[in-house]
């Protein structure tokens, strides 16, 4: 830890009294210990950074001081490291820092993260395909980099600031990359991971926390929400934590971005000015807090660490590929039935609307009875265009049928849902159709009309609106984005929580 032993060279009494005070609580707190093993009841701690600094040698120092704490202390922590910061690591010489980044996970934050534009800027005019190509444009070469030069491939990704767009999850879906982890509020689900576009969301999460870094003012609160935190989840039957920090503001006082880039501010790289930097006291005792709060984490009984890495295995989707029975195929069409549109669990599974979808139209294509049916083994997405305007459409069975067949067929070739379900020749919303089919499953007989209805989808209220979510300092003034909200808010039909996979729902 290099910068720790220049740093307690340079400390005057008071320094030395706090480093007294949290060493003699060190003591008593003890060590992580190794157990990767997942375990019901277990409380799971994210722990992650946001490596983003490529202005200032010191964040690197930071960044090498951390990764080696945490390594001493058996706890694996989430690196998400930006294109350039990589690049700048790389070109600096640091294979210090860069070993120290084997012990943990790895994951990527966009090329450049504040130069503008970024993500959501650049994708706030576009639709679904053209979105995902244009990140996929502009960010591959950084994940390619950080992938080489760490020699590994990034496990998660997560947005600068609140840059967030929802076409970023079909490129992480191309990348490989199965996990959101950061601490947005654009979706929420009741606080709990989720399932979002196909890939694993550790975002908007109830427990989202950290301890500032001032002193044991600051570490003592941080002790209490905590304490508070751990006890709910442990009444709860285990859940999430997530921790964050970057490694920068433990060595500035000001964000280099936004001394940089704010209000849509975008110099070229000779005319970037550096953040104020803190002194060298207050840097100990910002590592000092930050140390003590790991050791108080980790001392408590049903704390496991874990990483982006690790997710894909604590929250695998049971529900893909299973076959299900016709008893339960009737229990998931009863809430569609009743008008709703939205996802659904029980018997430890979730159930996507569009995978109600395909379950519910399998299943009255077969013509029910003792048919099983079976999802896909890839999540099947949504929508990616406003819903349509219909009113009331009155076919008959026949074209039930046949209209059955073709949008079976639609999710076979496209892996989504369609944005539109032709009646011969009159147009209806998935939501719709969802709802009639899964009426049509819990009716004895087969009418000769049917009749269907407009209906709005209810997992779209997990999605915020445009109002209030661009308050970055790195937006331009004004700037908004409802029409990708709107994208965003059509995507939630491919929305659900995410359960543990030792987890049994009523």
């Amino acid at each position: 830890m290099r910068l720790g032993r220049k740093v307690r060279g340079w400390l005057g009494p008071a320094g030395r009294i706090i480093l007294l005070l949290f060493g003699t609580a060190c003591l008593t707190a003890g060590s992580v210990s190794g157990r990767t093993q997942t375990q019901a009841g277990e409380i799971s701690v994210f722990l992650w950074f946001d490596t983003e600094d490529y202005l200032l040698p010191e964040a690197d120092e930071a960044l090498l001081r951390l990764a080696e704490f945490l390594q001493g202390q058996g706890v694996r922590a989430t690196f998400k490291l930006v294109g350039e910061k990589a690049r700048v690591l790389e070109r600096r010489g640091r294979e210090d820092a860069l070993r120290a980044l084997q012990f943990h996970s790895i994951g990527y934050h966009t090329d450049f993260h504040s130069v503008h534009p970024t993500p959501a800027m650049y994708l706030a005019r576009l639709g679904w395909f053209e979105g995902v190509e244009e990140f996929d444009r502009r960010e591959r070469a950084g994940f390619e980099d950080v992938s080489r030069i760490t020699g590994r491939k990034p496990a998660c990704y997560g947005q600068p600031g609140s840059s967030w767009a929802p076409q970023v999850y079909g490129a992480l879906r191309r990348w490989g990359v199965p996990v959101y982890l950061d601490a947005s509020e654009h979706i929420d689900v009741d606080g709990r991971p989720f399932w979002y576009a196909g890939v694993l969301c550790l975002q908007s999460l109830t427990h989202t926390f950290r301890t500032e870094l001032g002193g044991v003012e600051d570490l003592e609160a941080a002790k209490e929400r905590f304490t508070a935190a751990y006890n709910s989840l442990l009444e709860e039957g285990g859940g999430v934590i997530s921790i964050y920090y970057h490694p920068c503001e433990f060595v500035h006082r000001e964000f280099w971005d936004a001394v940089n880039f704010a209000r849509g501010a975008n110099p070229p790289p000779e005319r970037w000015q550096p953040p104020s930097a803190k002194t060298r006291e207050e840097i100990e005792t910002g590592f000092q807090v930050f140390e003590e709060y790991i050791r108080f984490i980790a001392s408590h009984r049903e704390i496991r660490f874990r990483t982006a890495d690790e997710a894909p295995a604590l929250f695998a989707d049971r529900a893909l590929g299973a076959m299900f029975s016709s008893s339960t195929i009737k229990r998931l069409a009863e809430l569609p039935a009743s008008g709703v549109v939205d996802f659904q669990e029980f018997d430890g599974f979730s159930f996507s609307p569009a995978e109600q979808f395909v379950l519910l139209a399998q299943y009255l294509a077969q013509g029910g009875e003792a048919s099983d049916v079976r999802l896909p083994v890839e999540p099947v997405l949504g929508p990616v265009i406003p819903q349509p305007l219909h009113e009331e459409v009155a076919v008959e069975w026949r074209q039930v049928e046949r209209t059955l067949a073709d949008a079976i067929a639609f999710v076979e070739r496209h892996g989504r849902v369609p944005d539109e379900v032709w009646l011969g020749s009159r147009a209806i919303s998935p939501e719709s159709f969802l709802t009639t089919v899964a009426s049509l499953v819990l009716r004895e007989d087969r009418p000769s009309e049917v009749v269907f209805r407009p209906v709005t989808l209810r997992s779209a209220k997990r999605v915020r609106n445009d109002s209030g979510l661009w308050s970055w300092v790195i937006f331009p003034s004004g700037f908004d984005a409802p029409e990708m909200m709107r994208l965003a808010a059509r995507q939630s039909w491919s929305l659900k929580p995410a359960l543990r996979a030792d987890s049994d729902s009523d």
